[in-house]
């Protein structure tokens, strides 16, 4: 399938491992797809996303707040579990800001594992590539791709990400299906 991809479509995919990374997540998903489009303000997707009024750092932010557990790392029934056996997670990680500094916690060395995509992700890949099939087109561009996003069923983290920022999806789906026409 990925021999479709367009040469930008493939870069936005390696792009999308980069923003999970540098978010210390393990996993790349729909978000980070997005993230990866949100970046490339002179792509096609980068400039349809822009007209909706907000930047990659707005939508960064959105990003990190629909998927992060906690500013513990730890899920609420982790948190809650600890909290019962008297351990106070903010408390540990106060202590060990004071004595190795701010976001000390965050800088753990890990060994880099090989990010592998969400099931929503494929998903999105799948959706994209059957749309530009449906259009007859021959080639999977990121346009494509961030149909995918904007109509897969569920509550995504994409979906979440262009919610909170405002983004009308509905516009931004019409827009795109006439830069595909073109």
């Amino acid at each position: 399938m990925f021999e479709r991809f367009t040469r930008e479509t493939r870069n936005l995919v390696m792009r999308a491992v980069e923003q999970a990374a540098s978010l210390h997540h393990e996993r790349v998903g729909t978000g980070h797809i997005l993230m990866a489009m949100f970046a490339d303000a002179g792509g096609p997707t980068g400039s349809a996303l822009n007209q909706i009024g907000s930047s990659f750092d707005e939508a960064r932010r959105a990003l990190q707040e629909v998927s992060s557990p906690s500013a513990s790392g730890f899920d609420d029934l982790n948190a809650q579990a600890l909290r019962e056996l008297g351990i106070d997670l903010e408390e540990i990680r106060e202590t060990v800001e004071d004595a190795f500094g701010a976001g000390a916690l965050d800088r753990v060395a890990r060994p880099q594992p090989t990010r592998r995509f969400t099931d929503a992700a494929k998903q999105a890949t799948f959706l994209a590539f059957k749309g530009a099939k449906q259009l007859r087109h021959r080639r999977m561009d990121s346009r494509h791709l961030l149909l995918a996003l904007l109509d897969q069923p569920g509550q995504t983290a994409a979906q979440l990400v262009l919610d909170r920022l405002g983004a009308d999806r509905s516009q931004l789906r019409t827009r795109l299906m006439e830069s595909l026409q073109v």
